[in-house]
């Protein structure tokens, strides 16, 4: 356990460089795009063209995967399938660190989208760093190595592996596509959401060494609701039977 919590530390502190990086150069700038910022968005201009076709449509199902609502509906995915043991309290603490540092980051920039007249959907919040990027750098992240971990045949794995690595690449592409993020916000996103979900893993690791949260949560609730039936239902008996010999001995 101690060098994989080596490198994905090291990995940690990649992402943590990247997201300094850009946040250092876009706070110099004044929130003005960066060079490779206007390259990348006037390339993805001319790519989709000036009308929304076929690509447009099926992108648009795509960065749904971004969303906030997309980690819920997996919290509760997972809150089933561990019965809420250490794997989905961790995971909740993480997508709530996630969206606290990602809306801090944003209140701290306060940048400004790319060009309003050209963006393909309306968003309101500023522009760095993306949300989408971040939350899909969270929660793929982390259901990378939720499979990983986990004990389902080779073939859930695949599906797993492949549609949280398909997330990460598509769901930023998806936002420079529809001209409502630069590339620095992306990738600033991106390395945002890593850093939270390599540490939850961290996290994961230490809690299944030590046994924390061990027991499933809803299966210590059912357990106590049928100890407490059991023992509501001795506790009856044992009233009925007093009750017999007190009238027997009364009939005496």
């Amino acid at each position: 356990m101690k060098n994989k919590i080596i490198v994905l530390s090291s990995i940690i502190s990649i992402c943590l460089i990247i997201l300094i990086i850009f946040s250092f150069l876009i706070s110099n700038s004044g929130g003005a795009p960066l060079n490779i910022d206007t390259w990348v968005r006037d390339l993805f201009y001319k790519i989709r063209g000036e009308e929304k076709n076929f690509f447009y449509y099926l992108l648009r199902g795509f960065t749904e995967f971004g969303y906030l609502y997309f980690a819920i509906i997996l919290g509760a995915f997972i809150l089933i399938i561990t019965k809420g043991d250490y794997r989905f309290f961790i995971y909740v603490l993480g997508a709530v660190l996630m969206v606290l540092m990602n809306q801090c980051l944003k209140d701290i920039f306060q940048r400004e989208r790319p060009i309003e007249s050209m963006r393909w959907v309306y968003e309101k919040s500023s522009s760095f760093p993306s949300g989408h990027a971040t939350t899909v750098g969270f929660w793929a992240t982390y259901m990378i190595y939720f499979f990983f971990d986990s004990n389902y045949k080779k073939v859930y794995k695949n599906i797993g592996y492949g549609i949280s690595i398909f997330s990460l690449i598509v769901v930023p592409i998806t936002r420079l596509y529809f001209g409502v993020h630069y590339i620095s916000d992306t990738t600033a996103g991106l390395a945002l959401g890593a850093i939270v979900g390599l540490s939850m893993i961290i996290l994961n690791m230490i809690s299944k060494k030590y046994g924390i949260f061990e027991t499933p949560f809803i299966t210590t609730i059912c357990h106590y609701f049928k100890d407490r039936k059991k023992n509501h239902e001795i506790t009856e008996t044992n009233n009925e039977e007093n009750e017999s010999i007190d009238k027997n001995e009364d009939i005496k």
